[in-house]
């Protein structure tokens, strides 16, 4: 996955090298998200809920350490408006309550890496990571939130007791790297080295393998580790590699592809070539009487002269630009007659379709994005690359950043042809440029839940990739009653159904209580708080409760704790008797 370093790291072993993966379906043979040398890690966190002095916690059950912790805010004069202030205090707090966060660390073996206001400007973030003998430890963080001057919320993914032997020299570059081709050449994947024909090495890290908890203490091995990325050569395929660093054995491996693929079935349907189209506008930059000329989110255009203009039509603009992997991108000259209108179909043309479904559907989402979610993320400003076409059926993935789509096979349709599929892709890339670093983390269950949620955000349907079986049933349905964790399975797409339909049976519970306008936008707002400072399925309860709250203090109840308790009961993810103390709001 091309995605920010310091996400790159972290987001592999948000839990300690928990396995992850994004995509509609996992490929059938494709090999697991996480594949480890040794013993395996852990698959899903397991947590509980407990009372720590003063506190009320979500505990990671394998390490011990507290996934979220709150209490009564405390008071901190300024904490919002001030970065240094907020820092001052999460210093301050973290100095304080070491023992409990990240047990046989010192707080100087944290290192801030965000200290943020969210978009709306009520909630300051701030993001430390962990080292250990001045290493970065992979997935290790503590957060804080501060909400009306209020310290409301602590994170944390620190790992415990951490003790390794930091060898004296470096290994060569070029051992490191041909440790890791010679791993993935033995199970006959052809592969190179990412974006570089020479290796110079990243800094070190420590690599948690925390693995289930069978006894009184944590079971977890922390080994030194050197890291190199790879490409497959002939197909796709990408992974992160680490290796031992005293002896270049393999450690572990993470696939950063986001396969979407889906469940093969036979059926009939909406929302794609077999159901009703329309004409509809994007951002583009055509070609209109031999000048370049960038249309509007409308399609309008402006040309000089009152005569009817030659339009030169393109998928290419400032914010989504396709590849057809089937050929040369299509185009077409038209003509456009002042106040007039021009339709471009290819509705006959599959490999034509896809690359003009694609392209107007992602211009939809990143529009969507800009609009309700966060319109200075750097990465919303940026040209989406949008694949289309590839060689294989039934798929499409994220990088990350860019998006690809499949090509139509004898069982299911052309994935770029699907709005839905193009929004839950969307997502899984908006989710890696949301998360705040030293808070929330990529998880893949998370964001295959949330993706399919951000479908559904747009859509309004709680059926997801209706018309990927050429009918109408959806490939994943919102409506339904999974629980955590009664119903992981350890496959990251089933497993991100329930906080998907946790979140799609809060949206109802919103607009049935504010109206439907309200109710979608604080929908929205809760939503995409726990894709920012989530860290797995489990942490999202806590997230929702600080995206809800409005007066930093979480002890007090929250505007929709109600609704938040009621949803998120209902799939396993709260208990309204223990979490964090807090009751339903009790009417006097």
């Amino acid at each position: 996955m091309r995605i920010r370093t310091s996400l790159g790291l972290a987001a592999a072993v948000s839990a300690g090298l928990v396995q992850t993966s994004s995509a509609v379906v996992r490929p059938k043979g494709a090999e697991a998200p996480i594949v480890s040398a040794d013993q395996g890690p852990r698959t899903h966190r397991t947590t509980k809920f407990a009372n720590v002095p003063g506190f009320t916690a979500i505990i990671d059950h394998d390490t011990n350490v507290p996934l979220r912790m709150w209490g009564k805010g405390q008071l901190v004069a300024g904490s919002v408006a001030s970065p240094a202030v907020a820092e001052a205090a999460a210093r301050q707090f973290l100095a304080q309550h070491i023992a409990t966060l990240a047990p046989g660390s010192t707080a100087s073996d944290f290192e801030l890496v965000s200290n943020v206001l969210s978009q709306k400007g009520t909630t300051r973030n701030i993001g430390f990571i962990q080292r250990s003998s001045g290493i970065r430890v992979l997935g290790g963080s503590i957060g804080f939130a501060f909400k009306a001057d209020k310290l409301m919320m602590i994170s944390s993914t620190a790992l415990p007791n951490i003790s390794v032997a930091v060898p004296a020299m470096r290994l060569p570059s070029n051992v490191i790297a041909s440790k890791a081709a010679q791993w993935l050449s033995e199970e006959g994947k052809s592969v190179r080295l990412r974006a570089a024909s020479s290796f110079a090495p990243t800094e070190r890290v420590i690599v948690p393998i925390v693995r289930p908890r069978l006894g009184a203490t944590p079971d977890i091995a922390y080994r030194i580790a050197e890291h190199v990325a790879l490409d497959a050569v002939d197909e796709p395929g990408a992974w992160d590699v680490w290796i031992d660093a005293v002896d270049a054995r393999p450690i572990v491996r993470k696939s950063t592809i986001h396969y979407a693929t889906g469940k093969v079935l036979f059926d009939t349907a909406d929302r794609h070539p077999g159901g009703t189209r329309s004409a509809k506008g994007a951002i583009a930059t055509h070609t209109v009487n031999g000048v370049a000329n960038t249309s509007l989110a409308d399609g309008s255009v402006t040309w000089a002269g009152t005569a009817t203009a030659s339009v030169a039509l393109t998928l290419a603009g400032p914010f989504v630009a396709i590849t057809n992997k089937a050929g040369t991108r299509v185009t077409d000259t038209m003509s456009l007659a002042p106040n007039g209108t021009l339709s471009w179909t290819k509705a006959a043309d599959e490999m034509a379709d896809a690359q003009l479904n694609a392209f107007v559907h992602a211009n939809r989402a990143k529009e969507f994005a800009k609009a309700k979610l966060d319109p200075t993320m750097p990465w919303l400003a940026q040209t989406l690359s949008v694949v289309v076409n590839e060689s294989q059926t039934c798929n499409a993935y994220s990088t990350g950043d860019d998006i690809h789509f499949f090509r139509k096979g004898s069982q299911c349709e052309n994935t770029a042809r699907l709005a839905d599929v193009v929004y839950h892709e969307f997502g899984h890339s908006l989710h890696n440029h949301a998360i705040i670093d030293g808070v929330g983390a990529f998880d893949g269950a998370l964001s295959e839940g949330m993706s399919d949620m951000f479908a559904a955000l747009i859509t309004r349907d709680h059926g997801m990739g209706r018309g990927f079986f050429f009918g109408d049933s959806p490939l994943r349905d919102l409506e339904n009653n999974k629980k955590w964790p009664d119903d992981v399975v350890g496959q990251v797409h089933d497993d991100g159904e329930i906080i998907g339909a946790t979140m799609w049976h809060l949206g109802e519970a919103l607009e049935a209580k504010l109206g439907a306008t309200a109710g979608y936008e604080k929908t929205i707002d809760i939503w995409y708080g726990a894709l920012q400072r989530s860290t797995d399925i489990p942490s999202t309860y806590a997230e929702a409760l600080v995206a809800d709250d409005n007066d930093g203090d979480i002890s007090n109840g929250t505007p929709n704790m109600c609704e938040i308790n009621t949803a998120f009961g209902r799939h396993g993810l709260a208990d309204p008797t223990l979490t964090l103390g807090i009751e339903n709001p009790i009417r006097d």
